[in-house]
This record gives C-alpha cells, sequence and structure tokens, in this order.
C-alpha cells in the first residue's frame, strides 16, 4: 500500500524531480511524503521506500489540493 501525506517541512528536502538540483523543500513549506511499506508488489522494495514531492510538482501532477488543505492549516 502507498499513502500520502502532506508535511510541513522542518529541514531542508531534495524533492522526487532529479532536475532539482538544490533541496527544493525549505522549512516551512509544505510538501508530499509518498510511503510504501516493504514489498510492495509495483515497487518491489526490501524496506521502508519515503519519496518527498515539493509543492509545484504536486500541483503539476494534480496533487496540488492535498497541498492548498494542508497549507489552510496552521
Amino acid at each position: 500500500m502507498i499513502r500520502t501525506t502532506a508535511r510541513r517541512a522542518r529541514t531542508p528536502h531534495r524533492c522526487c524531480d532529479v532536475t532539482h538540483r538544490q533541496p527544493c523543500i525549505q522549512p516551512g513549506t509544505v510538501y508530499l511524503e509518498h510511503v510504501a511499506a516493504p514489498d510492495h508488489d509495483d515497487i518491489g522494495n526490501t524496506g521502508w521506500w519515503r519519496q518527498p514531492e515539493c509543492a509545484d510538482d504536486a500541483r503539476a501532477y494534480q496533487r496540488g489540493h492535498l497541498i492548498d488543505a494542508r497549507e489552510a492549516r496552521p
């Protein structure tokens, strides 16, 4: 199972988009974290898999509503 959670960053993170050379997720910004459990069928991972996604990329892939809902909260 893959789950996606909107989080507010406390430290800089690199996004899953490899074209971003610097960490595009800065402290205080909202980003999405995609998490898959070990032995996920589609990925074939042996351990926990976590992938951050910046707000710009989330909006580009029609997941911006998750960012907007989290930004509305303090």
